[in-house]
């Protein structure tokens, strides 16, 4: 299978390639990153793909200059036209942002396997996708963790046998904190995850609880669900990666480490299941496995993103766009972490929720957010 591997030098790209290099039927064709560049040509030389995107122009030229074995090209429209490659099968989308529903559309237009690892996509348009979907009798594999458990429960069942399905959140680094500490947070403390290595979007959003709301409307329509089949537990372990419940009273429960290169595996080779090289998981030596019901007084992104659930239509696709602003503002130490979701819930009142028809649509309404999450 040839892969074009769309945020490279990320974490999830990182260990895409460790899988793709224990199997000798993946290759990779594409590579693509925003803007680590000396990363990409280093694994470029190694890998030696049909094309290179870096988001950056100065930068594509520089790495054009250094890499004439290939073609490298730059931006969205790069990413447009690495996804519509005829020699590739499928696109691994593991950069973030909603910057990448434009690719994925196409990819899946042109009747490529999408592995998701980008959250924002199914968030931000998540119709618009799933329709397209369907049009092209495609597949979308999920790649993070909590969604490839609940594909591989669901494979217990039939989808009219379904109760709920129960998404686990390892709670951040913040799980227990006071009032009075989560308004102290420091941005080096946020960027510190108990259990995962990530890049730092997606470690602040694990922080606010913004990631699992995302996952349950990533879920709501990767999975064809109803708000009210879909809930929410803290699990600090994160060894149980999520539950399904079918209505005759049965759970099926996904469990493994915490190693992104699980999941990823089984996106890559599904629908087969390939032997892996790591020792087997130790129920003795992990003897506890606990659970919490969230606090969304004290992490308001969560109820957010649940009444974003609810609310459908361009709702979420606002909630993501103002979010991923607010989450750079703090990044850059211009707005406080506790000032994400006070910020965030002001935006999200004041928004007029209107039907997702195109993408023309899609991107009105996350600029429209984005200028408003500047402003606050």
């Amino acid at each position: 299978m040839n892969i074009a591997l769309l945020g490279s030098t990320g974490s999830v790209g990182k260990n895409a390639l460790k899988v793709i290099d224990s199997f000798a039927d993946l290759k990779v064709t594409v590579l693509a990153a925003k803007q680590n560049a000396t990363l990409l040509y280093e694994q470029a030389v190694r890998y030696r793909p049909k094309m290179v995107v870096i988001y950056d122009e100065k930068k594509r030229k520089d790495l054009a200059k250094a890499l004439p074995f290939t073609q490298v090209v730059s931006g969205l429209d790069g990413l447009m036209e690495s996804v519509r490659l005829s020699d590739v099968d499928a696109a691994v989308f593991a950069l973030s942002g909603s910057k990448a529903v434009g690719p994925c559309l196409a990819a899946l237009e042109e009747g490529k396997r999408i592995l998701l690892a980008n959250k924002e996509i199914l968030v931000s348009a998540g119709s618009l996708i799933m329709q397209a979907c369907e049009r092209k009798n495609g597949l979308i594999l999920p790649i993070d963790s909590e969604h490839a458990a609940i594909h591989q429960c669901l494979r217990s069942g039939k989808k009219s046998e379904l109760k709920k399905i129960i998404l686990t959140a390892s709670g951040g680094p913040f799980f227990r904190y006071s009032k009075e500490e989560l308004s102290a947070v420091t941005l080096a403390q946020a960027l510190k995850h108990p259990k995962w290595s990530m890049g730092s979007k997606i470690t602040i959003d694990s922080s606010t609880l913004m990631n699992k709301g995302l996952e349950i409307i990533e879920a709501m329509h990767l999975f064809s669900l109803k708000p009210e089949e879909i809930s929410v537990v803290v699990h600090p372990e994160s060894i149980v990666h999520s539950f399904v419940e079918y209505r005759d009273g049965n759970l099926i429960a996904q469990l493994a480490e915490p190693d992104m290169k699980i999941p990823l595996q089984y996106a890559l080779t599904y629908p087969e299941r390939r032997e892996i090289k790591k020792s087997s998981f130790s129920f003795v030596e992990n003897p506890s496995l606990t659970f919490y019901a969230p606090d969304r007084k004290a992490f308001p992104c969560l109820a957010l993103a649940e009444k974003a659930l609810r609310e459908k239509s361009s709702f979420s696709c606002a909630l993501n766009a103002a979010n991923e602003t607010l989450v750079e503002r703090f990044l850059q130490e211009k707005i406080s972490w506790k000032e994400i979701g006070e910020k965030l819930e002001e935006i999200l009142s004041l928004h007029q929720s209107r039907d997702l028809l195109s993408l023309y649509d899609v991107r009105q309404v996350d600029l429209e957010a984005r200028s408003k999450a500047l402003e606050v």
